[in-house]
């Protein structure tokens, strides 16, 4: 689902990649881009290579860039042999792809947590992705609307069924209780929350 907003930008993400690499086959590269960096006043911060098979490390690896894309810019201008920078409808496209997929890695991040328990959490996270799908996928914005139409697609069908799981979990939360539930499955599930409704409440109370 969330390699479906990554594959809208492949050919970009790609230009990040092989900037890293070519960076980082050179001290002299990588002090020249630090130096930038610093004339720029920019955060410092090293460019990571992501690991393509992990969409998070994909998308902290464009974070990171967004955060140095004038260094791309600047560098490129002095650098005759590099010819990766993107271009800035391309930058654009990063923003607005990394803009939907940060709600996911919030998400994941609470969901992976092993340091305090999280299944309390998993349905709000859930539902406010839900909700940025929905506003996405009807977005004037042709390429934002086209980005998140599949991944919509993906979600309802992986999350269609109820998962008593998150919805258990999230009811043990004293500061939620039952209330949640009335609160995100008509979010998730449309026309079947009131079903969904009644299906965790009967299997609540029996």
């Amino acid at each position: 689902m969330v390699k479906d907003g990554i594959k809208s930008i492949e050919f970009v993400v790609e230009k990040i990649r092989d900037t890293v690499s070519f960076l980082n086959a050179s001290e002299g590269r990588l002090l020249r881009f630090a130096d930038v960096v610093h004339q720029l006043h920019l955060p410092t911060r090293k460019l990571i290579m992501d690991c393509p098979t992990r969409w998070n490390s994909t998308y902290n690896m464009l974070t990171v860039a967004l955060q140095l894309r004038e260094a791309f810019t600047s560098y490129s201008e002095r650098e005759v042999t590099y010819h990766n920078s993107p271009m800035e409808d391309e930058w654009t496209k990063i923003e607005k792809v990394c803009d939907v997929l940060g709600y996911f890695n919030e998400a994941t991040n609470i969901i992976s947590g092993t340091e305090y328990p999280t299944s309390n959490l998993f349905l709000s996270h859930i539902c406010t992705i839900k909700k940025v799908l929905d506003d996405s996928s009807i977005s004037s914005d042709d390429f934002v609307r086209h980005m998140t139409m599949k991944m919509k697609e993906k979600f309802d069908k992986y999350w269609g069924e109820c998962n008593l799981l998150m919805a258990f979990g999230a009811i043990m939360d004293p500061r939620m209780k039952f209330l949640v539930i009335e609160f995100a499955y008509p979010m998730i599930y449309s026309d079947q929350s009131g079903q969904n409704i009644a299906y965790v409440r009967t299997l609540l109370y029996e």
